[in-house]
């Protein structure tokens, strides 16, 4: 997330604005700002209310950005979704790719081989690694470390979206959400092979809503190749529990 992103973000979870929408919506008296990456905790209330505060433009943003040790770390993946998401996730090493290359019995495309990566439709076996996201879907611990918790603390219970261009705001019950989303979800790979996401099955428009996806950070060094999980704001009306318009936070 560029850097200019990330202070408005900031800024905006200080907005009087909204610790009085918090504090109306809660009853609580005070409102602390937490404001760390070593938390899903964005303000909390002098009653132990735990909320996060999203501040897009467009309606997806970034909700975790781990490396895939650390992801294996969490969630102890089996050897087979490891190897495959470290495919799907590329290396710096070209050596490494050109051995997956030869292990495949593929020829991978000029732009798989720049960006040091396997796309899924080289992947046979990659519906491994859909069958586990499914599993910690299911049993929520996937949900909960992308939105809800990252160590131990409480978690967080309600999520605000605020969209910064267009000035308005949700207030989610978060945990319901996730309770939802735990019976719902079924990820999927993209047509294109290089992103995977769950979609809303109970949507009855034309195109599909996307809720959640995972795709390869695709820039920068450092936690380039890592897992980037990306939120929709396109939640059920039923988890909206407050509304806000012509509320800016700039």
């Amino acid at each position: 997330m560029p850097a200019l992103e990330k202070q408005q973000g900031h800024d905006a979870e200080h907005h009087f604005l909204l610790h009085e929408w918090i504090k109306n919506f809660t009853g609580a008296t005070q409102v602390d700002v937490e404001g760390s990456t070593q938390t899903k905790t964005d303000i909390i209330t002098d009653t132990g209310v735990r909320f996060s505060h999203k501040f897009p433009s467009p309606r997806n943003t970034q909700v975790h950005l781990p490396t895939l040790q650390s992801f294996n770390a969490k969630f102890n993946l089996p050897q087979d979704v490891y190897d495959n998401l470290e495919m799907f996730l590329g290396t710096f090493n070209t050596d490494k790719v050109l051995e997956w290359q030869e292990k495949l019995g593929i020829t991978l495309s000029a732009t798989e081989l720049r960006k040091r990566r396997v796309h899924i439709n080289h992947l046979p076996e990659f519906g491994c690694v859909l069958e586990y996201f499914n599993k910690i879907t299911k049993d929520k611990s996937l949900l909960r470390y992308l939105l809800q918790q990252l160590r131990d603390e409480d978690p967080v219970k309600y999520l605000i979206w605020t969209s910064k261009k267009q000035g308005w705001s949700h207030l989610v019950d978060l945990e319901s959400y996730i309770d939802w989303l735990s019976k719902n979800a079924e990820w999927e790979a993209s047509k294109g092979a290089t992103t995977i996401f769950v979609k809303d099955k109970t949507w009855t428009g034309k195109r599909a809503r996307r809720l959640l996806y995972m795709q390869q950070k695709g820039s920068g060094k450092g936690d380039y190749h890592a897992p980037m999980f990306h939120l929709y704001c396109n939640w059920p009306e039923q988890f909206i529990l407050e509304k806000q318009t012509n509320f800016w936070l700039t």
